[in-house]
């Protein structure tokens, strides 16, 4: 028995690490999912569970809203990330462009628009996770 795989909540991790809530008037304008601190956190966490062989998924609104962060996770070799419905052909135009530079995750290759390791999964405006038949790979429509 083990883990088969682990899912990021950007959210959740934000607030955690910069000790935030997202939801405080006082507060919301230091919550940020590009922080030095919780890019590093997303970094360690994808490439640890990639050597172990675990998938790892992210869901939360920051794929959605910042493009630059979702370059990093698939530079990073991230396996799954749910958008809002909103950006899917954006996030694969970004994930062409990452291939194209040549700067996918190592074990990841091929032309994304066909079927590749990557999973996309269109979520909610609250960046919910659509899980199961919800999940797109890079290439079906």
């Amino acid at each position: 028995m083990g883990i088969d795989g682990i899912s990021i909540g950007s959210n959740d991790l934000t607030q955690l690490l910069l000790g935030v809530d997202r939801d405080s008037a006082m507060l919301a304008q230091e919550f940020d999912e590009r922080n030095e601190a919780v890019m590093e956190a997303l970094r360690i966490l994808v490439r640890g569970a990639l050597r172990r062989g675990v998938t790892v998924s992210i869901c939360g609104q920051a794929p959605s809203d910042f493009p630059e962060l979702t370059r990093k996770l698939v530079e990073w070799g991230i396996t799954s990330i749910s958008i809002n419905p909103d950006v899917i052909d954006s996030t694969r135009e970004l994930i062409a462009a990452v291939d194209k530079a040549g700067r996918l995750a190592p074990g990841r290759s091929g032309d994304p628009l066909t079927p590749t390791p990557l999973a996309i999964a269109p979520g909610h405006s609250s960046g919910a996770r659509a899980a199961g038949p919800g999940h797109l790979h890079a290439g079906e429509p």
